[in-house]
């Protein structure tokens, strides 16, 4: 692809998802600053206008757009405002609770809370996390695609999908007993394939709602606990 397609595939992205990138970038800058223990009603309106100045930005909703479409990153950001030369990357964020924030969560890998972690800056979805050891995240870095390591303090109330696979006796009724075991936790199930392995054998491929490892470790000990169940993992 041409310089010139690139640039006019940004510039399309940009007029598109433009309040997206602004709320992305506001929230990897605020987490940055609160990672870094920096409190902005320190910063004066000064040092705000000079950082502007040297970015060539017009306003500040233009950094944070720059900063979501890693234009400019974080790291620099952070040492305009402290006034440094330092231009060390800033590769850790703290995330508490993303309802309504621009994050998504990769389902190549379905990580949740417990998880090591860490996040792909994109123009199409946000912040795409994905656990550690995905494959998807570790070309996405030998791409050099921007990335940061993950703080994930997630909130209890918040549900996040995971992808279980079971393998069971071909049982007449045995979905069923399946889904009576996981509904008896207060579990859903959001996605459900089926796949047939030979007249006495199939895997059972389900993505369901958990709030954390704990919760994960109660299904597979529920479904495991079923006599017609040979083998159950998280994907």
């Amino acid at each position: 692809m041409t310089a010139k397609a690139k640039s006019s595939i940004k510039l399309q992205l940009k007029s598109e998802s433009i309040s997206e990138l602004i709320r992305l970038g506001e929230y990897l800058l605020n987490n940055a600053l609160d990672y870094q223990s920096i409190d902005t009603k320190n910063i004066s309106e000064d040092v705000w206008s000079a950082c502007l100045k040297d970015l060539r930005c017009d306003s500040i909703s233009e950094l944070y757009v720059k900063i979501a479409l890693s234009e400019v990153l974080v790291s620099v950001v952070l040492n305009k405002l402290q006034g440094e030369n330092d231009v060390s990357l800033i590769k850790n964020i703290i995330i508490k609770n993303t309802q309504g924030k621009p994050i998504s969560f990769a389902h190549c890998c379905y990580p949740i809370p417990g998880d090591k972690v860490s996040g792909i800056l994109t123009t199409s979805k946000g912040l795409v996390m994905h656990r550690s050891n995905c494959g998807n995240l570790i070309r996405a870095k030998q791409k050099n695609e921007q990335w940061l390591d993950i703080d994930w303090q997630a909130d209890e109330n918040e549900v996040f999908e995971v992808l279980v696979r079971i393998q069971v006796q071909n049982r007449r009724g045995m979905l069923a007993s399946v889904a009576n075991a996981i509904a008896r936790l207060g579990v859903n199930i959001e996605h459900l394939e089926v796949e047939e392995r030979d007249h006495s054998m199939k895997a059972l491929n389900l993505v369901i709602g958990v709030s954390n490892f704990d919760k994960l470790d109660e299904v597979l000990y529920e479904i495991k606990s079923l006599e017609f169940v040979r083998n159950v993992e998280r994907a």
